[in-house]
Formats: structure tokens, C-alpha cells, sequence
């Protein structure tokens, strides 16, 4: 054998040994489990032995299955890792991604088991299998990056199309009208008048002036003990809702009422939708993208039960999605924009109706307008018309918000809404540590929140059961004492308060807890036992009960789970804004900047991992997909 070929071979045999390796450690993720193992130390006490005990509790039962993915995590690496990009730059930041990946992972195990970190180090067996599960997770999340930045396909412009591409994109409205209608049109019937939250129970209660079941007017001081309709809940919304709901009562019932505002409700998402496809059809996507819109829109089980709930988020997402196309075309093609007045009057009209339905609105807002003036700061010109554009609503939102409601005595929102984190990190301290706070220090506490049963009914996942306790007539000084006892004890135990914070966010990055599916049932409030008496209807029961095993399969179906876990949107969304960094397409930062506004706001949101709070996102997927179409290659894609 000559010299060259002994090389080529010394060459093959190192390539197959590391990828055995790499392989080998990365496929303990598959086979080991991250609970802490209950083993059976009857032979032996020996610690070298509960130890190795341990370790084999942890290890699955094989499977054949196992041996079919390693063969092919094998072929992956083989081709992936020692074929990939050279660039430096590429492999630091996949391997920075990575190691966020794999914090992410590891502390979303252990919060999972048992709501804090111990299962990292509460045996020596646990250590270890930290260490292995690392390593091992980190080679998976850098390959998958390695083969995302060196993913290449051949844009060609083909000069004509096949007859399905042609027929879908000739008729795209219509079809996508029809699909979806004929999509969500049995979940409309078989989930008849609706499906509904505490909040819808709420608005209406709020709206015909229902007290006894309007829980928000019960915890804030009312301006007027006759007007209980306050501002926990856009007033916008409660209006709307509230007058549809009675115009159908007066036909025939709530519950036709309500069934009245689905279909008001669905016709919008359709609209917009509809408008999202043909959109991305002049602005000369490829069919295949439009195509998984549709499908995407049509299937999704978050997307369908989200279309035919009652509450506000659901208008507030699609208003936001619309507002992001707005600021997509703006980036494109700033002066067939402004030019067109119906589009800026459309764009207008949609950032106040963005303000007056959701309440984390003006952050929001503000935040992604920020990022479309700095944009465009070169140019005085644009910078001028472009905060035109937004002083409008925005002057017309602050006169409403701060005059005309104040003046038809509705209350605002209760301060508790903003110290969901603080007072989740006390409640821990109080029910984790009980012997930590003084007797005086108690007393502090419960002249703000009732403490026994902060101490009691604390729930790591949930805010309410503590934000519920916030007592009303609170003072100012007793309010100050309250956070001054709040810091004493921030000071001596930190690690509580930044456990009980990750305890309420890390569903949001982790996918294996959190919500796996939207509202499928009616609150019982809005019950029988009400006075709206909306029900879903029994002789569709069967069929319900037959959806919600579709959704079950279809959460655990390879690929389809995707769509139905909070963080794998969540994981889309940081990884869009990584590859618009990385192709150095800032603009595109703009029209998605919103949707990370929204993201960032779930740090402080009173639920984890939940998809109400993260529902923009899982509207605006195929957008940000086309936006990384857009930056994929900046000089074939136009």
C-alpha cells in the first residue's frame, strides 16, 4: 500500500472511531433516564456498589429501536460532522447555541422531577449522569446546528410551474378560505356554543353587570360599587363580546349569542390568514412555503381550539401577526407602503385596536417600533412619517385609556398583576422554608398577602393561588414594609427567590413540560349553574371525547409534537433571530421583534409554559419562516 493510501485509511478508521465515540455519548440520552433511580441496595451497602446500582436503574431495557437510531445517528455524524463548514465563526456559535441548549435541557429535567436543582447533585450516580447527559446532549444540539448553518438548497427559478402550483396559486384565496372553514367547521360544531376560560367568564359578568361571578370587580377597589367593569380584561373586548353575546340572547339564547361571536371571530382569522398566504405569494415565496401555511393553519391543534375560544388573546394574537406583515412590507419596500393609504390606515387602525385588547400592548408596541425607527434613522424623512404614523393611535389610545374610561368610572387593573415573580418568591420561602421568616416578619406579610395560605396552597407553576390573597385595601406604608421584608430575605436566601423564578419560566424553554394543547372545554362558571348557562351540547360528546384522543396521538406523533410544545415555538422563534444574526439580515429583526417583546414578557407572566401567552408566536410561524427564507441567500432571493 503506498503512502497516499495508507493515509486515506489511517484517515478512515480515525472518521469511524471518533464517530463511535461521539455516537456511543450522545446516545446515552436515549437510554438513560434523569430521575434519580430508586435502587435496591439489598446485597450489598457498599457505596462502589449502590453506585453502580444507580447507574443501571438509570439505563433503559434495550430495544431494538435503539439499535436503529444509533445506526442512523452513526450515518448522521459520519457525514455531518467531519464534512461541515470550516469557519470558525460557525462552529463558535453553534457551540454557544449548543451550551444554551443543554443549561436549558438539564435544568428543565431537574425542575420537572422536583422543582429545584437537587437531582443534579444529590448523588454521587446523578453527578455523573449530569456529566454524560451534558456531553451528551451538547453533541446533538451541535451537529443539528453544524447542519442548519451549511444547509444548502438550489433556488431555481423554473419557468413554469406544475398544474397543482399553478391551480393553488391562480385560486390560493379561495382555496385557503374553503380549507380552513371546512377545517374548523366540525370543531364549531361539535364544541357548540364555544370553548371558554375563567377570563371569558369574567368579561361577561362584567359586561351584564353579574357580581357575584366577576372575581376581578371582588379584588380591587371599585371607583363605582355600580360599575364593576374594570380593566383586568380589555374593556374593548368585554364591549364586543358583551353586545354580541346579548344581540344573540335576545334571538335565542347565551349561548347562540357567544356562538355568534366564534363565528365573528373565526371569519377575522380566517381573513388574515388568508391574507398571510396571499401576501407571501406577491412577495414570491416558493409554493411549497404557502402550501405549509395553509396546512399549518389548518391543522394545528392550537391554532384550531385558540379559533374557537372565547377570549381575548385570540384576537390580540392575530392583531399582532397582521401589525408584523405590516412591518415586513415596511422594511421591503418602504415607499409602495406610505404611498398606499389604505395600507397605513389599516396599519394605524390595527396598532390601536393592539393596544386597547391586550394588556401587555404598549410594551409590546413600543419595544418593535423602537427597532422599525432605528431602522430607518438614516433617513429624516421616513423617521418623520413613520412617527406620524404611530402618534396617532397612540394619542387616541391615551385619551380613551386616560380619560374617557376613567370618566365613565372604570377601575384599572390591580397592582398585584405586576408582582407575580415577588410574590411567588416570598410564597416559596414561606412554604419551603418554614421556620425561615420571624413571627414579626409574618405579620408584615399578611397585612399584603394572607400569609397562612401562601404558605399552603403555594404552587410552583401558578401564580394565582398567591396573587389571589393580595388583600385590596392594602396601604402604601404597609406596602413599603412589605418590600423592605422582601429584600431582608432576598438578601439571606437567593438561591429560594432565583429557584422559585426559574420555577415559573423554564417550561417556556423546556419542552417536555408545559401546556401540550389549547382550551378544549367551557369553564364550569359560565355553566348550568349560571346565568348564561353556556354548555357544550351532550349529543356531541362522543365526537369531543374522540378529538381529544386525536390530540393525544397527535402530541406524541414524531415531528407533529413539534406544534403542540410551548418551547419548541419558543426554541423557533430564538433560533430565527440566531440565523437572521448570523446572515447579518438585520432589517428582518424588525417585523419579528414584536414576537420577541411577547417572548420576553412570559419572564414575568403569571402562568408557565403556557400557550395563551406565546399564541402571536404560534400565529406567526410561517411568517417567520419566510423571513428565514429571506435571509437564507440574499442575492437569489429577492
Amino acid at each position: 500500500m503506498n503512502k497516499k493510501g495508507n493515509k486515506s485509511f489511517l484517515y478512515t478508521f480515525n472518521r469511524i472511531i471518533y464517530t463511535a465515540i461521539l455516537t456511543f455519548l450522545s446516545s446515552l440520552v436515549f437510554i438513560m433516564e434523569f430521575k434519580p433511580a430508586n435502587g435496591t441496595y439489598l446485597e450489598n451497602h457498599n457505596e462502589t456498589y449502590k453506585f453502580l446500582i444507580d447507574i443501571y436503574n438509570s439505563l433503559r431495557d434495550f430495544d431494538v429501536v435503539w439499535v436503529l437510531l444509533i445506526v442512523f445517528i452513526f450515518y448522521f455524524y459520519y457525514n455531518v460532522l467531519f464534512n461541515s463548514d470550516k469557519s470558525k465563526k460557525g462552529k463558535v456559535l453553534s457551540a454557544l447555541v449548543s451550551l444554551w441548549f443543554v443549561g436549558v435541557t438539564i435544568v428543565g429535567k431537574c425542575f420537572a422531577i422536583d422543582n429545584s436543582l437537587r437531582s443534579i447533585y444529590c448523588s454521587e450516580a446523578q453527578i455523573i449522569k449530569t456529566i454524560l447527559l451534558s456531553i451528551g446532549y451538547f453533541i446533538i444540539f451541535y451537529s443539528l446546528c453544524i447542519s442548519i448553518i451549511n444547509f444548502r438548497i438550489n433556488i431555481v427559478k423554473k419557468k413554469s410551474q406544475s398544474r397543482v402550483g399553478a391551480f393553488f396559486d391562480k385560486h390560493c384565496i379561495a382555496i385557503s378560505i374553503i380549507s380552513m372553514f371546512l377545517a374548523w367547521i366540525p370543531l364549531m360544531i361539535i364544541y357548540y356554543p364555544c370553548v371558554a376560560s375563567g377570563d371569558t367568564v369574567d368579561s361577561l359578568a362584567q359586561f351584564f353587570n353579574v357580581e357575584d361571578l366577576c372575581w376581578s370587580a371582588k379584588a380591587i377597589n371599585l371607583i363605582n360599587d355600580n360599575v364593576i367593569i374594570n380593566k383586568h380584561h380589555s374593556v374593548l373586548f368585554t364591549m364586543i363580546l358583551g353586545n354580541v353575546v346579548k344581540f344573540g340572547h335576545y334571538i335565542l339564547s347565551y349561548s347562540f349569542g357567544i356562538f355568534l361571536f366564534i363565528i365573528l371571530q373565526v371569519a377575522i382569522l380566517i381573513a388574515i390568514f388568508t391574507f398571510l398566504i396571499y401576501y407571501l405569494k406577491k412577495i414570491k415565496t416558493p409554493t411549497w412555503m404557502r402550501v405549509f401555511a395553509l396546512l399549518f393553519f389548518c391543522l394545528s391543534p392550537i391554532v384550531s381550539s385558540y379559533a374557537i375560544a372565547a377570549i381575548k388573546d385570540t384576537l390580540g394574537a392575530i392583531l399582532i401577526l397582521f401589525y408584523n406583515i405590516c412591518l415586513f412590507q415596511i422594511i421591503r419596500n418602504y415607499d409602495g407602503f406610505v404611498k398606499k393609504k389604505i395600507f397605513v390606515i389599516a396599519f394605524m387602525i390595527c396598532i390601536l385596536l393592539i393596544l386597547m385588547i391586550k394588556s401587555n400592548s404598549m410594551y409590546v408596541i413600543i419595544t418593535s417600533y423602537a427597532t422599525l425607527l432605528f431602522a430607518f434613522w438614516k433617513s429624516r424623512k421616513k423617521l418623520k412619517k413613520l412617527v406620524m404614523i404611530l402618534l396617532l393611535p397612540l394619542t387616541l389610545f391615551l385619551g380613551y385609556d386616560k380619560i374617557l374610561l376613567p370618566s365613565l368610572d372604570i377601575t384599572g387593573t390591580n397592582i398585584k398583576e405586576s408582582y407575580s415573580v415577588q410574590f411567588m418568591q416570598i410564597a416559596r420561602l414561606a412554604h419551603r422554608n418554614k421556620n425561615a421568616i420571624s413571627d414579626s416578619d409574618k405579620e408584615i406579610i399578611d397585612k399584603v398577602l394572607d400569609y397562612e395560605a401562601i404558605s399552603r396552597d403555594y404552587t410552583p407553576d401558578l401564580s394565582d393561588p398567591v396573587k389571589n390573597t393580595y388583600r385590596k385595601d392594602v396601604t402604601e406604608e404597609e406596602l413599603d414594609d412589605f418590600w423592605k421584608v422582601y429584600f431582608k430575605y432576598f438578601k439571606k436566601y437567593p438561591k429560594v427567590y432565583i429557584a422559585s423564578f426559574i420555577n415559573g419560566i423554564y417550561a417556556y424553554f423546556f419542552p417536555e413540560v408545559g401546556e401540550t394543547k389549547g382550551i378544549i372545554k367551557i369553564d364550569n362558571r359560565i355553566g348550568e349553574s349560571s346565568k348564561f348557562e353556556i354548555v357544550n351540547l351532550d349529543k356531541f360528546e362522543d365526537a369531543r371525547y374522540i378529538h381529544k384522543a386525536l390530540q393525544d396521538i397527535f402530541i406524541k406523533l414524531p415531528f407533529f409534537s413539534f406544534f403542540n410544545h410551548v418551547a419548541f415555538h419558543d426554541w423557533f422563534l430564538i433560533l430565527s433571530v440566531i440565523y437572521i444574526i448570523k446572515k447579518k439580515c438585520y432589517k428582518y429583526i424588525v417585523p419579528i421583534s414584536s414576537l420577541i417583546a411577547i417572548f420576553l414578557s412570559c419572564l414575568i407572566s403569571p402562568v408557565n409554559g403556557s400557550f395563551r401567552y406565546i399564541l402571536p408566536i404560534v400565529f406567526s410561524v410561517p411568517l417567520i419562516l419566510a423571513i428565514d427564507y429571506f435571509c437564507y441567500d440574499k442575492r437569489e432571493v429577492n
